[in-house]
């Protein structure tokens, strides 16, 4: 069967420059003769080494990538770009490239299934003829893929940026993709949604986007988040739980409403952080002159479950009916009936503990004490 070209783009345009091909000799001499290979290895390793090959500098480490055969890699032409099935790619731009193994017909780049990486960054383009033509590249996975695994902050078209180099014939190059990279700002913008994130949420109708980079050679791991001193940080963080925030669900975060606050939390937080302090309250933790319902000397485990909204708590406490029951609560969110609140938002709270009773309390802030909503 006949290979595929995967030619070489010389268009003359301002999106697409002219390669920098080089000029062969003219003076009767054959051309250099160029031994062509199907694959180049990379090989990715840190070493101790003076900057700027400054000996007057401390020695600090640094990645050193060495790509073999170097000889004919280097002897290859460099190109802006190529045509692969008469698709354009240039550099910087991103793909959907198979690897090491086939592609299924129809997949999604997200699919957790796929044991390889198949979105992918290109860096360079070089070749030796519109039969040979190869992509200098870098990975992007799937949070899957890092150690650690997928956590609770990564959104459903969530990818991460990788410095795993490899080079491949531009043939497995499939289709471009579109991928943007997410900042993550500290400071919030004034005209936000009240109750919202600020304008940097990536959902499903954004497609592909990524926020942090995993180092292949270090295993670690760095985000995109921009301060004011320009510097990358991890992911921002928020709530009283300090987790870094899911892009998906960042309409369902609550913010204070008062101005000088205007910290972020999460809802079911803040309804743990409640019941949390109910606990206490009713156990006799920080009041041990109060009235109790459970026996002194033992500091409860509390315990919460969640459903739909609702979140329930329960404590291993002794009671001092001695039914060992312990204390449970559980509290929603609601639009308040109460003649005095009617149509704020408050949590409603159940005791369960004795006798079903029920009231409401407004939501407040727990970094400033302000009510929210």
């Amino acid at each position: 069967m006949p290979r595929k070209i995967a030619k070489p783009s010389t268009a003359k345009s301002p999106n697409q420059p002219v390669a920098n091909q080089q000029n062969h000799s003219t003076n009767g001499s054959s051309p250099p003769k160029l031994v062509v290979i199907t694959a180049f290895c990379v090989a990715m390793f840190q070493q101790l080494s003076h900057p700027n090959d400054d000996p007057s500098q401390p020695p600090t480490m640094r990645t050193i990538v060495n790509i073999q055969p170097e000889s004919i890699w280097a002897s290859l032409t460099k190109y802006r770009n190529c045509i692969v099935n008469g698709e354009n790619y240039s550099v910087h731009q991103y793909a959907i490239v198979s690897r090491a193994q086939p592609l299924p017909k129809t997949f999604s780049p997200l699919d957790p299934n796929l044991q390889v990486p198949c979105v992918a960054r290109i860096l360079e383009v070089r070749g030796a003829d519109p039969k040979h033509v190869w992509l200098r590249l870098y990975w992007l996975y799937r949070p899957e893929m890092i150690p650690g695994g997928r956590k609770d902050h990564h959104g459903k078209n969530e990818l991460i940026a990788t410095t795993h180099m490899e080079i491949v014939d531009a043939l497995q190059v499939k289709s471009p993709v579109q991928v943007r990279r997410l900042e993550e700002e500290d400071d919030d913008d004034d005209d936000e949604e009240k109750g919202h994130l600020p304008a940097a949420a990536a959902t499903e109708k954004h497609g592909l986007y990524f926020r942090q980079t995993y180092d292949f050679v270090t295993h670690e791991i760095s985000g995109h988040r921009v301060n004011r001193s320009g510097k990358n940080k991890a992911p921002r963080t928020t709530c009283i739980c300090n987790h870094p925030i899911n892009p998906d669900r960042s309409a369902v975060l609550i913010r204070c409403t008062n101005p000088a606050c205007r910290a972020l939390f999460h809802p079911t937080c803040l309804q743990r952080q409640t019941l949390t302090e109910l606990h206490h309250r009713y156990e006799n933790i920080t009041q041990p002159g109060g009235n109790s319902r459970v026996t002194s000397g033992t500091v409860p485990r509390i315990q919460f479950q969640q459903h739909e909204g609702v979140i329930f708590s329960t404590s291993n406490a002794t009671t001092t009916t001695g039914s060992g029951r312990g204390v449970h609560f559980r509290v929603e969110i609601v639009e308040s009936q109460r003649a005095e609140t009617k149509g704020r938002t408050r949590f409603c709270i159940t005791d369960l503990w004795e006798d079903n009773r029920s009231w409401e309390v407004d939501i407040q802030c727990v970094k400033c004490f302000a009510r929210i909503l």
